[in-house]
């Protein structure tokens, strides 16, 4: 049976983002090869959590942080926890775009 192809639904296939850990992002920053972190919004069951995307000059796409040993994206509840992360744990002191 032929099918019109415009009846056919296009179905978005998500991609799995590019990642980075966290031992990795810190040897980034501290050979000056990122060019911004992102801090994005999630909000999932109902609670409100911010994940970080780092955009390196090693390449075009943003790459999610996630954890060593979870394997899963790096969260914080706070958008101010997450900056002081950045700000003291990495000592990051580049570009950062909230994105809420």
């Amino acid at each position: 049976m032929a099918t019109n192809s415009s009846s056919v639904a296009r179905v978005r296939i998500q991609k799995k983002p590019k990642t980075v850990h966290e031992k990795e992002l810190i040897t980034y920053f501290r050979a000056k090869i990122v060019e911004y972190l992102r801090l994005e919004l999630i909000e999932e069951e109902g609670r409100e959590k911010y994940q970080v995307w780092a955009k390196g000059t090693w390449g075009r796409s943003e790459y999610q942080l996630w954890t060593l040993h979870s394997k899963k994206p790096r969260e914080w509840s706070s958008l101010d926890r997450a900056v002081a992360h950045i700000r003291e744990v990495y000592e990051y002191r580049g570009r950062v775009i909230i994105d809420i």
